[in-house]
């Protein structure tokens, strides 16, 4: 609301700033709910309907928002209302219909129960034998992300790997402009229905959901065959190594057809092959931090989820210079140069990352 009735550049960009602080709370808190809720089994197909309803709302935004931009009817700042109209359902929703999820509360309401209907004073939950009050927590809860980033090889790796890979959606995506208006002469419209590219590839990815849950399912199996009851997170990479490849021969197909002798089906077929890569890997990776820090999932995933939106974000005002004074070919040649060099991280972590768990405090390993 502050944003759309902001009257400066300076007041809207403080005021976006607030609200991009405080949405993204519901990305990290689902994630940490997931684990809470369903098995390891059951997470290779929760995860990745979490990601496609996540990514949902970024890819059709624009072509709504560019409808209300061009309309004589309405203001531009209706675009803001929308946001507005769409996130007091989503709060109403939440606030109605979702429950606690973590484990520890619940033990703590259940025990409060307990001793309210026999009287009983030994009902205790271990929360409450820490005696740490609310404030404390709160301030623990804010402080364990940071804590996790500077001393967590793990979360490092992923956060400067899904920062890479955002940096590389958003700056692709903000050559839109560049690409279809300059090149192709789309209007604004036509251009925001291009952005359903990469939503068609994100949709595109959900069939290799089930292979990648008929080789978790392998693994488990294998693993207790040998007597081995613990599983690493290893296997939620699966679909990570699936998507990865498709993420720089995107980029370079883009770069390289996005001129006005090639149709614009070349550069929207690419961006549906992005959109497939760049789910595949946001959906392994937040799975794999989940499970390897399965009771800090929520810490763990803030942690990563901190360095990616501001490396993103950023790039939403260096992308368009960049296309400006390098052209759009090379411009998307470094983002696949750059995706080309990420490439073989699923593929080393499945192979080493259970070593690299053996030096963490927090995450697990086959040694618990």
């Amino acid at each position: 609301m502050g944003a759309g009735l902001a009257r400066t550049p300076a007041q809207r960009m403080v005021l976006k700033g607030l609200s991009g602080f405080f949405g993204s709370a519901p990305l990290v808190c689902t994630a940490g709910s997931i684990v809470d809720l369903w098995s390891r089994v059951e997470r290779v197909y929760t995860f990745p309907l979490y990601a496609i309803l996540s990514f949902i709302g970024p890819l059709v935004a624009p072509t709504p928002g560019s409808f209300v931009a061009v309309a004589r009817s309405v203001s531009w700042r209706f675009v803001d209302w929308m946001t507005i109209i769409l996130a007091g359902i989503a709060l109403g929703l939440f606030v109605l219909c979702m429950p606690e999820t973590y484990s520890p509360i619940l033990l703590h309401w259940k025990a409060k129960q307990l001793r309210r209907l026999t009287r009983d004073p030994r009902y205790r939950a271990p929360l409450e034998f820490k005696r740490v009050s609310f404030l404390r927590r709160l301030a623990h809860a804010m402080y364990r992300p940071f804590v996790l980033f500077a001393t967590e090889p793990i979360i490092m790796v992923f956060a400067v790997y899904l920062s890479a890979i955002f940096i590389i959606l958003y700056t692709f995506i903000a050559g839109y402009v560049s690409i279809y208006e300059k090149v192709h002469k789309f209007h604004s419209t036509q251009t925001s229905l291009a952005f359903l590219g990469v939503l068609v590839g994100v949709f595109l990815a959900a069939p290799f959901v089930p292979l990648a849950m008929k080789l978790v399912r392998k693994d488990i199996l294998r693993s207790r065959s040998q007597g081995r009851y613990y599983v690493g997170p290893e296997i939620s990479l699966y679909m990570s190594m699936f998507g990865a490849p498709a993420i720089p021969i995107a980029l370079f197909w883009m770069g390289w057809t996005a001129r006005p002798s090639i149709s614009f089906w070349s550069p929207i077929g690419s961006s549906v092959l992005l959109g497939y890569g760049v789910l595949c890997v946001f959906v392994s990776s937040y799975q794999y931090v989940a499970e390897a820090f399965e009771y800090h999932a929520a810490s763990a995933l803030a942690a990563v989820q901190m360095l990616r939106l501001i490396s993103s974000g950023v790039m939403v005002y260096v992308s368009e210079p960049m296309y400006r004074k390098l052209g759009i070919a090379w411009t998307l040649t470094l983002l696949g140069a750059i995706a080309t060099v990420f490439l073989p991280v699923p593929y080393l972590l499945h192979r080493w990352g259970p070593i690299v768990r053996r030096w963490s405090q927090h995450a697990q390993s086959e040694q618990e």
